[in-house]
């Protein structure tokens, strides 16, 4: 027998959900991915079957009506296909990206409001171990101060994603509250970028914006600063909207430490509920402190207002195994004696716990 798939074994059959003919010919990626539009009674479908012959529906990315028909896969990996009257370009980014922005371009100096900094990260590749580090300068400046301790070393700054997860996509993570109203006036830039670890190797185009502030500043903050010094341990948890609640771990890299040494702070996050907003906050707090007063990251201030870091969605069902977001050496200048790092989710613009209180406990010899 001369066929080409003569004495081939069949690796998989899919059936498809409809007792109709395909719409058209289907196309297959250099991932081992099938791309195919098919049809019944009571609509159109598009779906992509992956090399396991493991169908997946994709009525919503041709938004979600309208006959789909004749994919096609171009050099660098996007689909085309026609849907209703218009011809449709999708599909799945091949590298990894990072964006930065603010929430306005400009700000007024004498308001008691901050710029909120948000990033945006993608890894369509195969997860590895990244860093990424964010910073700002004056537009007329060459000194960049690097997250989150706006420190000029760079060394002291690095988040670190171990690993950034293949396929990740987190459109929204707002990192970082700049107090204006502290900054003088001009223009600034903002930069974020992921690099090889331990190296300033970019694996991703630098994203960069700017923002300016306008006016001179107030002398004084007249925020009222006065978060209760234990507010984390004040609230009850509050499931919020129906689906299962978010986790969140934390840990240090050593149970305990002696001046000189460097401390590795890493939270780990979960969204298995439905894709909603949360705010997260990270506070360190001395155990034998009798007041509990808590000291909020990244500012370390008392002030939670300053330091929050939001998820604008978490999607459901994603999750970051292991985030390094604080990399210190320590010195003489701490107290001694026991610590505690707690973590928690809470709905957006509230202190309502949306998760339970992650721990992590380290002592300072």
């Amino acid at each position: 027998n001369t066929r080409p798939n003569a004495g081939r074994p069949k690796k998989w059959a899919t059936p498809l959900p409809t007792s109709q003919m395909p719409l058209s010919s289907p196309a297959a990626d250099q991932d081992g991915n099938v791309f195919v539009s098919i049809s019944d009674e009571f609509g159109y479908e598009f779906g992509r079957v992956d090399s396991d012959g493991v169908l997946t529906s994709l009525y919503t990315e041709i938004g979600g009506g309208g006959r789909a028909g004749g994919p096609c896969i171009g050099a660098d990996g996007t689909i085309y296909c026609h849907v209703g009257s218009k011809i449709m370009a999708f599909g799945t980014r091949r590298d990894r990206s990072i964006a930065i922005i603010t929430d306005s371009p400009g700000y007024a100096a004498w308001l008691a409001f901050c710029v909120n900094v948000s990033v945006i990260i993608t890894n369509a590749e195969i997860g590895t171990p990244l860093d990424c580090y964010i910073a700002y300068k004056a537009a007329d400046s060459d000194e960049l101060l690097f997250y989150p301790f706006w420190s000029p070393d760079p060394t002291l700054a690095a988040m670190q994603f171990r690993p950034l997860p293949g396929g990740a996509f987190f459109e929204k993570i707002e990192i970082a509250h700049l107090s204006f109203n502290r900054l003088p006036a001009g223009d600034y830039q903002l930069f974020a970028g992921l690099f090889a670890p331990g190296t300033f190797n970019a694996v991703a185009p630098i994203g960069f914006c700017t923002f300016s502030v306008v006016g001179s500043p107030k002398p004084t903050d007249t925020r009222d600063c006065t978060a209760p010094s234990n507010a984390m341990a004040q609230n009850t948890f509050d499931p919020g909207p129906v689906g299962t609640q978010p986790t969140i771990s934390i840990r240090t890299n050593k149970d305990s430490y002696v001046s000189g040494e460097v401390l590795d702070l890493s939270i780990g996050l979960a969204n298995e509920g439905l894709g909603v907003g949360y705010d997260l906050y990270i506070a360190a707090m001395l155990d034998d402190d009798p007041e509990g007063k808590l000291f909020f990251f990244p500012t370390w201030s008392n002030d939670r207002m300053l330091s929050v870091i939001s998820f604008q969605p978490l999607a459901q069902g994603d999750s970051l195994p292991d985030w390094t977001i604080m990399h210190l050496e320590l010195t003489d200048a701490l107290p001694k004696g026991g610590y505690r790092f707690l973590a928690a989710f809470f709905h957006i613009g509230s202190f309502d716990l949306a998760s339970e209180i992650a721990e992590a406990h380290w002592t300072l010899m």
